[in-house]
């Protein structure tokens, strides 16, 4: 009994391994190479999540495999764009309007330069302020929290907003992908519970920045 236990420990860690073939940098390599390793990630997401019971790692297993489904159905779309945007990328001012003119972005006002101002009256002052107001835009913390992996419920009060992000394509995000039941069963082991966590930190350490950055926010 102890053996085959501990051959089903062996034969998960292949299965564990065989997903990680490939692990190249994905800077330059096209979507397809970028599905494949962002699969992998979320097929881990899932393994850990079903075979742990650590309520703060399931719940960070669930925000990670939700920002996965995020990334893979931004592809082509407006919410592609407010990721790299979220995770510090310039983007095309195009972009930029399109986000704004979908009220995915807030104004924020901030004056650069000297601030010590002095004037004979109001409206030199007036004048001087203006010019060193600079206008910013920045996406809204409701934004920010609607795409942090987390179940996104809508209800009556925010389905405007709903509706505003659906039209960046983005839908059904928490739709289990095929095959979902051939996740390992490595039954609450730490160890095996450990290096899935671990191959998930390598394939992340894979991805262009942006990615990166936004999958660890």
């Amino acid at each position: 009994m102890l053996f085959r236990k501990k051959k089903r420990e062996e034969e998960t860690f292949e299965k564990i391994d065989d997903l990680v073939e490939n692990e190249e940098t994905l800077e330059e390599l096209n979507f397809e190479d970028l599905k494949d390793i962002l699969d992998k990630i979320e097929k881990f997401c899932l393994t850990v999540f079903m075979n742990t019971s650590d309520k703060e790692l399931r719940e960070k297993m669930l925000k990670l495999f939700g920002k996965i489904k995020l990334v893979k159905a931004s592809k082509d779309t407006s919410m592609e764009y407010l990721l790299k945007l979220i995770s510090g990328e310039e983007i095309p001012e195009s972009k930029m309007d399109e986000l704004k003119n979908m009220g995915l972005l807030e104004m924020k006002y901030s004056l650069s330069g000297q601030i010590d101002l002095s004037a004979r009256d109001k409206e030199e002052l007036t004048r001087q302020i203006e010019k060193l107001i600079r206008v910013e835009y920045k996406v809204s913390d409701e934004v920010l929290s609607a795409i942090s992996g987390l179940p996104y419920k809508v209800e009556e009060e925010n389905s405007e907003f709903a509706s505003k992000l659906y039209k960046t394509g983005v839908f059904e995000i928490y739709i289990l992908p095929k095959g979902w039941f051939d996740i390992p069963y490595i039954g609450d082991n730490p160890d095996l519970v450990s290096t899935a966590v671990e191959r998930i930190e390598s394939l992340i350490d894979k991805l262009p920045d942006d990615l990166k950055s936004f999958l660890r926010m």
